[in-house]
């Protein structure tokens, strides 16, 4: 059990659950807050800037999803 919550944790803070989507990879990697923070944008508005990219496999990132878990 403990190590699947390692595998939910944001990798960037290490301390917020992992509930963003990172397109066009699909890694379920950071949280809310750092993709706020990072200014990766939601699907429906457009990025303008340098890129940002994946903390897993380092692809540029497109735009994110949020993931709701029940």
């Amino acid at each position: 059990m403990e190590a699947m919550k390692l595998d939910c944790e944001c990798k960037i803070c290490f301390g917020q659950i992992a509930d963003t989507l990172l397109l066009p990879c699909s890694h379920l990697a950071i949280c809310t807050w750092c993709a706020n923070q990072l200014g990766i944008r939601p699907m429906s508005e457009l990025h303008f800037g340098p890129p940002i990219h994946c903390p897993v496999c380092r692809v540029a990132v497109s735009s994110r999803i949020k993931v709701f878990r029940a």
